[in-house]
């Protein structure tokens, strides 16, 4: 858990210095990856159980549609669909744009 927000605080003074979404954002966003982290990896290189996807290198635009689809219920990948649409019923629109920011940054 320390090492995920010294990761967060490392990934905020980057984008600040580089432009990109506002402070607000991927701080959210950081602090609502710390559950994913737990089976995508800090660094989001680990495939969850083994078979999602590497979330490390993808854009935010394709996080934040796979995240809504998910929630929708509209996406299934390996089998996983309706494990994480549970997971993103509570995540808003904004959460889901915050998170995305964030591991758009991995």
């Amino acid at each position: 858990m320390k090492y995920t927000k010294l990761l967060s605080a490392i990934v905020l003074i980057f984008l600040m210095g580089c432009g990109g979404a506002s402070k607000e954002t991927i701080e959210s966003g950081a602090l609502l990856y710390t559950k994913c982290s737990e089976c995508h990896g800090i660094d989001g290189t680990t495939k969850a159980l083994g078979k999602s996807a590497v979330l490390n290198g993808q854009s935010k635009v394709d996080i934040k549609n796979e995240l809504k689809a998910y929630k929708a219920g509209t996406r299934n990948e390996a089998g996983m669909g309706a494990w994480k649409q549970g997971m993103m019923a509570p995540f808003s629109d904004a959460d889901i744009d915050a998170l995305a920011a964030y591991i758009s940054t991995l």
